[in-house]
């Protein structure tokens, strides 16, 4: 059974390049077998193979959304949002609360904007290659960041990079909680 030709050929129809397509259906099977089976395919968990950790829900009351991921998963998305393209898996619920992912697209600037496709169920992060940069750093240095911590993503006036009307994300620290003071 060819169960990924009928895929590669729409692809192709579509001027998609073959290292494209084998990124995209590579990268997209471990979330994709895990929302299908409701548990993560077996393989490693170290988040550069096997079932992506990262989680990501949204508050019901605040409507911000918050990142829950490895090291190697945010420093997957930096690059992803660097690039101005990806998308980034993230690990489902059997009951479907959290979110399945993270989009990111390029978009005229200034600045980033973060929002909700409510169909999709992901977070999309759009926005210029210097802003996009910006955050992409952000998102680099929370996870070397071994003192624990998180990074709000909010728009503010003195902030250089999230547009008014972005949806607040909240990025944890892989190593835990705040720092000690």
């Amino acid at each position: 059974m060819d169960q990924f030709g009928e895929p590669v050929r729409l692809l192709e129809r579509r001027g998609y390049r073959s290292e494209r397509i084998e990124e995209i259906l590579g990268r997209n099977f471990p979330a994709y077998a895990s929302r299908v089976w409701a548990q993560p395919p077996a393989g490693p968990r170290d988040g550069t193979q096997g079932a992506p950790r990262m989680r990501l829900t949204v508050d019901p009351v605040y409507g911000e959304v918050d990142l829950a991921a490895s090291a190697e998963e945010l420093v997957a998305l930096a690059g992803a949002v660097g690039a101005g393209d990806g998308l980034v898996g993230a690990a489902g619920t059997a009951d479907g609360d959290a979110l399945t992912g993270v989009g990111v697209r390029t978009a005229a600037g200034p600045g980033v904007r973060i929002e909700v496709d409510t169909a999709r169920r992901i977070p999309v992060i759009s926005g210029d290659p210097g802003a996009r940069e910006l955050l992409a750093d952000n998102l680099r240095a929370m996870a070397a960041a071994e003192d624990g911590g998180h990074l709000p993503i909010d728009h503010f006036p003195e902030h250089p990079y999230p547009v008014e009307g972005s949806v607040s994300l909240v990025v944890n620290s892989p190593h835990g909680g705040m720092p000690a003071s």
